[in-house]
């Protein structure tokens, strides 16, 4: 449970002049929220949107990504995503452990192959295309354009985080003082074919959450998520396939 739930459920247990309507109502939407952090970062799963708000890191459950081998290795194609809860990035259980956060403990490829800069660009346009649609889950216009970016696997989990997105009684609002943002920390896995990528991905998400009937703002927090992303060459197109978080850091813009 999140600390705004806490603090929700213990202002309107001790405090005799709270309303039961307004406790009710900052009760439903610390719930919400905590779904939707638990929904950070989308994709076969945050832009749910947690995800913080998608973070919204949209938190959808992956099965655990292939391990990372010796760069003169192949590695696996990632597993099937499946739906969990967090703006679909798969939210795994939080770890401070040094060989997951310093980018020099990694093994694999060095991270310089022109794979990986490719791959990243077209998961960075991905990732711009999933916070549009959790900026706005009702239009399907733009919805739409995340076909072109997500393989069906991973897709399936982004729509279902945006369809209940659309029915809450929360929206995420995005923050245009402090946009949430994307970087590449490192190049995990290439298969010999250069076909399937892995990368691990810091996701900052810095979403307003607003709640719909009142316009109040019930959340500004910014959320910090190293993920892991797999992308695979469809044809002669990169398409995001899984993105897992594997460490979550609260109230924090950095992923150390």
């Amino acid at each position: 449970m999140s600390r705004l739930t806490l603090s929700v459920m213990t202002t309107c247990r001790d405090s005799r002049s709270s309303s039961r309507a307004y406790c009710d109502r900052m009760a439903r939407a610390a719930l919400l929220t905590a779904g939707l952090l638990a929904l950070a970062a989308c994709s076969g799963g945050d832009e749910a949107e947690p995800p913080p708000l998608e973070t919204v890191a949209p938190t959808t459950t992956l099965e655990p990504a292939p391990t990372t081998e010796a760069p003169e290795t192949a590695t696996s194609a990632p597993p099937a995503t499946t739906v969990a809860a967090t703006d679909p990035t798969t939210t795994e259980t939080p770890t401070t452990d040094s060989a997951t956060t310093d980018p020099e403990a990694a093994a694999g490829p060095s991270g310089d192959e022109p794979e990986f800069s490719e791959a990243f660009e077209v998961y960075e346009v991905a990732w711009r295309a999933r916070r549009d649609a959790v900026a706005s889950p009702d239009d399907e216009t733009i919805r739409s354009k995340l076909a072109a970016f997500y393989s069906e696997s991973a897709l399936a989990p982004i729509n279902q985080f945006l369809d209940d997105l659309a029915e809450s009684d929360l929206r995420a609002q995005p923050n245009v003082e402090s946009p949430s943002r994307v970087e590449f920390v490192r190049g995990e896995s290439l298969s010999t074919d250069g076909e399937v990528v892995g990368m691990t991905i810091c996701e900052v998400l810095t979403d307003i959450g607003i709640d719909r009937a009142t316009g109040e703002v019930v959340r500004t927090q910014t959320d910090a998520f190293l993920n892991q992303v797999f992308l695979v060459r469809i044809d002669t197109s990169w398409v995001v396939d899984s993105e897992t978080t594997v460490t979550q850091f609260p109230e924090q813009e950095t992923c150390q």
